[in-house]
């Protein structure tokens, strides 16, 4: 819920807030869909229920910046998705994640660049390079053959 608190300082055009609930604690989940509905008013859209990955698929592909207000790694498949995409993702920079991305040249913006408002273009090619050079099949077919080598 403290993620609600930063969403309002955040300098950013956002027009609609999809928040994926559809996991979890269910009288969390009730808890923050009204802090939600409270706060953002109609602009807070709760997916509550589990759907096709298509249909999810199609509810990220509307979402121009995607925010995981968490300090440890989650979500990490939705946000590899939303990278691919072209969403500016926006971590706390304790999350190791973050720092992950950013040493591997995959841009993600800090909770305080969105405060800020400074969120440069992102070189899509590049993202896309960077995802594939580190989770496409060439990288975790090497991988696996370490990992083979080192179990032999």
């Amino acid at each position: 819920m403290d993620a609600f608190e930063d969403l309002q300082q955040f300098q950013l055009d956002m027009d609609k807030i999809v928040c994926p609930l559809s996991y979890g604690d269910t009288t969390y989940r009730n808890q923050i869909m009204l802090k939600g509905n409270k706060i953002f008013g109609d602009r807070f859209i709760s997916l509550n229920d589990f759907m096709p990955y298509p249909d999810y698929v199609q509810q990220l592909l509307s979402c121009s910046y995607f925010f995981m207000n968490s300090l440890r790694q989650l979500g990490l498949g939705n946000i590899l998705l939303l990278l691919y995409l072209g969403s500016k993702v926006i971590l706390d920079k304790s999350n190791p994640v973050y720092r992950f991305f950013i040493k591997n040249e995959i841009r993600v913006f800090s909770i305080e660049e969105a405060k800020s408002g400074n969120l440069e273009i992102i070189d899509l090619d590049k993202t896309r390079f960077n995802l594939i050079r580190v989770w496409g099949k060439n990288a975790i077919r090497s991988k696996t053959n370490q990992l083979i080598g080192l179990i032999k």
